[in-house]
Protein backbone atom coordinates (compact mmCIF):
# COMPACT_ATOMS: atom_id res chain seq x y z
CA UNK A 1 0.00 0.00 0.00
CA UNK A 2 1.22 3.49 -0.70
CA UNK A 3 0.23 6.99 0.36
CA UNK A 4 -1.59 9.16 -2.19
CA UNK A 5 -2.38 12.11 0.06
CA UNK A 6 -0.24 15.23 0.01
CA UNK A 7 1.57 15.86 3.30
CA UNK A 8 -0.87 18.66 4.16
CA UNK A 9 -3.81 16.23 3.92
CA UNK A 10 -2.12 13.69 6.14
CA UNK A 11 -2.14 16.43 8.77
CA UNK A 12 -5.78 17.25 7.98
CA UNK A 13 -7.01 16.80 11.54
CA UNK A 14 -10.47 18.13 10.66
CA UNK A 15 -10.97 15.77 7.72
CA UNK A 16 -11.62 18.57 5.23
CA UNK A 17 -10.34 16.51 2.29
CA UNK A 18 -11.29 13.05 3.58
CA UNK A 19 -14.88 12.96 2.32
CA UNK A 20 -17.14 14.74 -0.18
CA UNK A 21 -18.17 18.29 0.72
CA UNK A 22 -21.72 18.56 2.05
CA UNK A 23 -23.57 21.12 -0.12
CA UNK A 24 -25.72 22.09 2.88
CA UNK A 25 -22.61 23.11 4.81
CA UNK A 26 -21.02 24.99 1.88
CA UNK A 27 -23.79 25.87 -0.61
CA UNK A 28 -21.60 27.71 -3.12
CA UNK A 29 -18.73 25.17 -3.04
CA UNK A 30 -20.00 23.33 -6.12
CA UNK A 31 -20.13 26.64 -8.01
CA UNK A 32 -16.44 27.24 -7.27
CA UNK A 33 -15.01 23.70 -7.51
CA UNK A 34 -16.20 22.07 -10.75
CA UNK A 35 -14.49 18.67 -10.55
CA UNK A 36 -15.28 17.04 -7.24
CA UNK A 37 -12.94 14.50 -5.66
CA UNK A 38 -11.74 13.77 -2.15
CA UNK A 39 -9.17 11.49 -0.57
CA UNK A 40 -11.80 9.13 0.84
CA UNK A 41 -13.40 8.60 -2.58
CA UNK A 42 -10.04 7.94 -4.25
CA UNK A 43 -9.11 5.50 -1.48
CA UNK A 44 -12.47 3.66 -1.64
CA UNK A 45 -12.32 3.36 -5.43
CA UNK A 46 -8.74 2.06 -5.20
CA UNK A 47 -9.60 -0.44 -2.46
CA UNK A 48 -12.61 -1.74 -4.42
CA UNK A 49 -10.65 -2.03 -7.67
CA UNK A 50 -12.88 0.53 -9.42
CA UNK A 51 -10.03 2.10 -11.36
CA UNK A 52 -9.76 -0.03 -14.52
CA UNK A 53 -6.15 1.00 -15.11
CA UNK A 54 -3.36 3.18 -13.82
CA UNK A 55 -4.36 6.07 -16.09
CA UNK A 56 -7.84 6.29 -14.54
CA UNK A 57 -6.30 6.19 -11.08
CA UNK A 58 -3.97 9.03 -12.08
CA UNK A 59 -6.97 11.06 -13.27
CA UNK A 60 -8.71 10.58 -9.90
CA UNK A 61 -5.59 11.59 -7.99
CA UNK A 62 -5.02 14.60 -10.28
CA UNK A 63 -8.57 15.83 -9.69
CA UNK A 64 -8.06 15.41 -5.94
CA UNK A 65 -4.75 17.32 -6.02
CA UNK A 66 -6.26 20.11 -8.10
CA UNK A 67 -9.15 20.42 -5.67
CA UNK A 68 -6.69 20.50 -2.77
CA UNK A 69 -4.66 23.25 -4.46
CA UNK A 70 -7.77 25.26 -5.41
CA UNK A 71 -9.03 25.15 -1.84
CA UNK A 72 -5.60 26.00 -0.49
CA UNK A 73 -5.51 29.08 -2.75
CA UNK A 74 -8.99 30.13 -1.63
CA UNK A 75 -7.84 30.12 1.99
CA UNK A 76 -4.85 32.40 1.35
Amino acid sequence: MFCIAPPSCRKDTHGVFSEPVDPEELPDYHDIIKQLMDYGTVRKKLDKGLYPDLEQFEVGVAIFWNRFLECDLLLV
